[in-house]
Order: structure tokens, then C-alpha cells, then sequence
């Protein structure tokens, strides 16, 4: 593993552009809080794009069940972009745990945003 303390020595600066893909909402602040708050404090355009709502996961931990639980990881994963500087957030709920059924659909659409945004580095899950 490689340790990199600071973006600029891969080449990154604010002309950059970089697309995380993440499964289910946490995932980013769980597996890729430190790199982009890394990568927004040189002013790269980070767009986050997630690939379900994570209503599957379990309402135990402070969840009131007539809460619906898609919307509010939606909710929470909005707020966490804002706070680690994520430039765009794009939400395309293939369904949660549905995801390994779903890839040509998912391929289709991921290379669809690639293409329009021309991103430079895209780092996934």
C-alpha cells in the first residue's frame, strides 16, 4: 500500500476532476472521508455518485420505523457531501441489495456520467 499525504503529488489540483462510486450511503464516509476532504481542500470537483438508497440496512440504531429509511440515508448522505465538500452528489438507487443483478444497467449509466464529465481519476468500492 501506498501512503499519500498530499494530492498534488499525483497531480491533482483544482482543474481536477474525480468521480467516487459507492454502493449504498455511508460507504463514502466509512471507506473515503480522509481523500476527499483531502481532495476538497485543493479544489478538485469531486462528484459522488451512489448506486442505491441503503433501505435495506436496519432501522435499530435511532430509526423510527415509521421512518422511511431510504429517505433518510438519502438525507444523511446529502448532509455528509456537503460537510467533506463533495461538488456534485448523484443518486441512482438500483435498489439495495439488488446491485449484483443490476450491472449492465449500472454500466450503462456510469459510463454515461463518465463520458459527459470527462473525469480525470475515478475511485470506487
Amino acid at each position: 500500500m501506498i501512503q499519500i499525504s498530499n494530492l498534488e503529488k499525483l497531480g491533482m489540483t483544482g482543474k481536477t476532476k474525480i468521480l467516487v462510486v459507492m454502493p449504498h450511503p455511508d460507504d463514502e464516509s466509512v471507506f473515503t472521508a480522509g481523500f476527499i476532504l483531502k481532495a476538497s481542500k485543493v479544489n478538485v470537483k469531486l462528484d459522488l455518485l451512489c448506486m442505491s438508497y441503503g433501505e435495506k440496512s436496519t432501522k435499530k440504531y435511532s430509526v423510527n420505523e415509521n421512518n422511511d429509511l431510504g429517505e433518510v440515508r438519502k438525507t444523511e448522505l446529502g448532509n455528509a457531501c456537503k460537510i467533506l465538500g463533495v461538488s456534485s452528489l448523484i443518486i441512482k438507487n438500483y435498489g439495495d441489495g439488488k446491485l449484483e443483478n443490476k450491472t449492465e444497467e449500472m454500466y450503462s449509466f456510469l459510463k454515461e456520467v463518465y463520458e459527459k464529465n470527462e473525469y480525470d481519476w475515478v475511485l470506487t468500492l
